[in-house]
């Protein structure tokens, strides 16, 4: 039976009573259980939290082991998963904001645009089940 909080004795009878009235409408049967077959891992932050977020994918990997896995890093990270086994794909995303190369201000927005381009286009292409974002601030 739900609990409703109301003070008022009518104004939660009158919510049992829409309750009832749109069970009527429900689906009876759960929906089935679908398994993701590709899933997206997305962390654009520096070396340590990156190391940090590779301790997801074990437990991915033992939950749904027939999924393949992509992964959205920066490119200054590109060297550490060059060669991932976990990790099926990899994408390269260099985000104004975290970049700490010497460049120019307008080469910054300059590469932010071009990456998150082709990565949108890649990602479009490959059609993922399943985005996770493990980075923590924005």
């Amino acid at each position: 039976m739900t609990v409703y909080f109301f003070k008022n004795k009518k104004v939660a009878l009158g919510m049992r009573l829409i309750d009832k009235f749109l069970a009527l409408f429900a689906k009876k049967k759960p929906a089935p259980l679908v398994f993701p077959q590709k899933i997206l891992l997305s962390n654009i932050a520096h070396l340590g939290d990156l190391i940090m977020a590779t301790a997801v994918l074990p437990v991915l990997k033992e939950a749904f082991p027939k999924a393949k896995i992509g992964f959205v890093i920066g490119s200054w990270n590109r060297e550490v998963f060059q060669n991932y086994p976990m990790v099926d794909k990899v994408y390269f995303f260099d985000h104004i904001k975290i970049n700490r190369t010497e460049k120019n201000l307008f080469k910054k927005i300059w590469r932010h645009w071009i990456t998150r381009y082709r990565t949108l286009k890649s990602l479009r292409l490959e059609q993922y089940d399943v985005a996770i974002d493990l980075y923590y601030y924005f």
